[in-house]
């Protein structure tokens, strides 16, 4: 399995346990925004626009990443037209 396909597939283990997490509540916000720039990186520019956007919306433990979230998924979108 490539590197990048092994990445994306721990940071979606740590998303879908969102739910069952009691302690390390950041984890899961922070995987979203770390496959967004996964995506971003491999060029996958409107999956990266829909990992980020979801970033901004979890449980609020982003407030540091979303300055620099928004701008990511602002320059994503223009550049994917």
């Amino acid at each position: 399995m490539k590197l990048a396909e092994e990445a994306e597939e721990c940071f979606r283990k740590v998303i879908s346990l969102q739910k069952d997490l009691k302690d390390d509540t950041w984890l899961p916000p922070y995987a979203t925004y770390e496959l967004g720039i996964l995506h971003s990186t491999e060029g996958r520019n409107e999956k990266a626009i829909v990992s980020l956007e979801n970033a901004k919306y979890v449980k609020s433990h982003l407030s540091s990443a979303v300055h620099h979230i928004r701008p990511m998924s602002h320059d994503l979108r223009h550049s994917a037209d």
